[in-house]
Formats: structure tokens, C-alpha cells, sequence
């Protein structure tokens, strides 16, 4: 249906008129303007659909970046963690050679054994050999940082620095909202708010097809009239389209967005239940982990101690 207001140029050549074998010339300079009513929301839920599938495919990239800094952030304070260790090592290394002269000195003064000296030898050779494996375990974190960050391992290096500071406190309890920060729970959210903006394009397609057009502009059988006033034309009209009969085609595309929207909330809603599990095993192993490391590290150190805390023998002027 088509309804229309419209005025003619009067410098036009007549339309139907017998020319008698002569050529006539009509020159036409045209405007036209055409606007869709959106009076069922067609278009804002195309706009909107389109514009959550462009959030959930950024939660996509958000999602393929995030392990990659999560693999940087591991192997840099995994070389921490290494310089920390070689610290320790050094540490207990040193005291191992006190341990060794000590025995030797009570050794010497016939207080030892020489089995005693023999181990002491044995604990100080075995612990200086752990340090060139934990030298090229920190190199390796060094060259994955490198590869990370985009720059290449001959050039790159982190300066020693072991780790002094405590970990920051954990709460006790993590809210559920922890999930939103995730770019996969994101990336599922974003594609069912996409999905149900579909639904609406497939819904408004029951409806007719509202537009405004304008048409204006010249028209002139002579090129020199062609800008004057009564060359001037124009024409208004609106315009509805409807699909009287389509073998149901309209009902099959609102199931299937239908469908489809089910389906994004069932890729939603049903793995969340383990990404929260996930998150809750790791919680409680960061909560486990600190101090079990700390009771290893501290085991050597606290073994020395308890052993030789008994014994009483004049050391050297050097170790002073």
C-alpha cells in the first residue's frame, strides 16, 4: 500500500506526446530520501543484537588474553620464587660448611666421628649440586617471560630479586559476583542478551513494514531551465509492505532464535556450576599452599639448629 503527494515539473517534455520522429531531450537532476518507521522495534533489536555480539566477541579476545598474562604473572613469580630458593640455598650452604668445620674441629679434638665429618661432606656437596638446577630452572621462566612479552630471550633478563613480601590475605568467603569478572562467563552472557535481541527482529516480522520517502529535485527538456523555478519537482508518500502469505517461513525464524536463545542460556547457565567449583578448589589451595612452603623452607635451617644446639665447642676466631 502506497500513498503519495507529489507535483510535476512544468519545463518536463509532455509525457505520451507523438514526437513525430524528432529526439527530445530531458535532463533530470534527482533527491531522494527514504525512512523506516521503526514501529515494532525491528531495527533497534538488529542495532542491539549485533551490538551484544560485538561485546561477546571482545569477552572472546578477553578470553584467549587472559591465560596468556595469567602464563606471564606464573612463570614471573616462579623466578621469584627461584631467587628466593637460590637465597635459601646459599644460606644453607654456608651453614653447612660451619656444620662441616664443626665436625672436623670435633673430629680433631676427639669428640666426633669420622663419619659424622663424611656426612656433613655429603649434605654439602648434595645441596651445592641443587644450585645449577636451580639456576636453569629460572632461566627457563626468564626466556618464557621474554616469549610473553614479545621480546627476544638474548636480550631480556629479570634482575635477582627474591620474594620478601607475603602474599596478600585471603578472605574468607568470595562473593558470587567473582564470576562476572570471568571473559567466558561474559562471552555466554553477552551471546544470550545477543540471542534475545534476535527474538525481537523474528517477532517484528509478524508486522507490516513502515516507511516515509521524499523525492525532489529538476526536470527540464533544456539544460539551461534546468535550475529554474518551475523545473522544480518533488513528491511525499508513505509506504506499508505485509507478508500476506509465506508457508511459514516467519514462524520457523522465531522458533529457531527461540532455539537458539535456549541454548545460550544453557551454555550459561549449566558450566557455571563448575567454573565455581574450579575457582573454589584453587581458592582453597591458595589458602593451603603458603604455609606448607614455608614449613619446607624453613626445614633445613630449623635441622642444623636442633642438632648441634647441645654442643659446645670453642669455634674458630674466623667464623666470629
Amino acid at each position: 500500500m502506497k500513498n503519495a503527494f507529489e507535483e510535476f515539473s512544468k519545463n518536463a517534455p509532455p509525457q505520451g506526446a507523438i514526437s513525430n520522429g524528432r529526439t527530445e531531450n530531458d535532463f533530470q537532476l534527482p533527491i531522494e530520501l527514504s525512512y523506516e518507521i521503526d514501529a515494532w522495534g525491528r531495527v533497534r533489536k538488529n542495532v542491539e543484537s549485533h551490538r551484544e555480539a560485538a561485546q561477546a566477541s571482545a569477552a572472546d579476545l578477553a578470553t584467549v588474553n587472559l591465560p596468556m598474562h595469567a602464563q606471564l604473572a606464573l612463570f614471573y613469580f616462579q623466578a621469584r620464587s627461584l631467587d628466593a630458593q637460590e637465597q635459601l640455598l646459599q644460606s644453607t650452604v654456608a651453614q653447612y660448611e660451619q656444620a662441616l668445620q664443626l665436625n672436623q674441629v670435633r673430629f680433631q679434638g676427639g669428640v666426633g666421628s669420622e663419619v659424622e665429618v663424611e656426612q656433613a661432606r655429603t649434605q654439602l656437596e648434595t645441596t651445592r649440586a641443587q644450585a645449577p638446577d636451580v639456576g636453569v630452572l629460572r632461566a627457563q621462566c626468564e626466556h618464557a617471560v621474554a616469549t610473553l612479552i614479545g621480546k627476544p630471550a638474548t636480550s631480556f633478563s629479570l634482575a635477582p630479586l627474591p620474594l620478601r613480601t607475603p602474599p596478600p590475605p585471603i578472605p574468607t568467603g568470595v562473593p558470587s559476583e567473582l564470576l562476572e569478572r570471568r571473559p567466558d562467563i561474559a562471552s555466554a552472557e553477552r551471546s544470550m542478551a545477543a540471542a534475545n535481541a534476535r527474538i525481537g527482529v523474528a517477532k517484528a516480522a509478524y508486522y507490516p513494514l513502515l516507511s516515509l520517502t521524499a523525492a525532489g529535485g529538476f526536470e527540464s527538456g533544456a539544460i539551461t531551465t534546468l535550475l529554474q523555478g518551475p523545473a522544480g519537482l518533488w513528491s511525499v508518500g508513505g509506504q506499508a509492505i505485509q507478508t500476506l502469505f509465506d508457508g511459514g517461513r516467519r514462524r520457523a525464524a522465531s522458533d529457531q532464535a527461540v532455539a537458539a536463545y535456549d541454548q545460550t542460556v544453557a551454555k550459561l547457565c549449566l558450566p557455571a556450576s563448575s567454573r565455581w567449583k574450579t575457582i573454589s578448589r584453587r581458592y582453597a589451595s591458595l589458602r593451603t599452599k603458603p604455609k606448607r612452603r614455608m614449613k619446607q623452607s624453613l626445614q633445613p635451617r630449623n635441622h642444623w639448629t636442633s642438632r648441634f644446639s647441645d654442643t659446645k665447642v670453642a669455634l674458630p676466631a674466623s667464623w666470629k
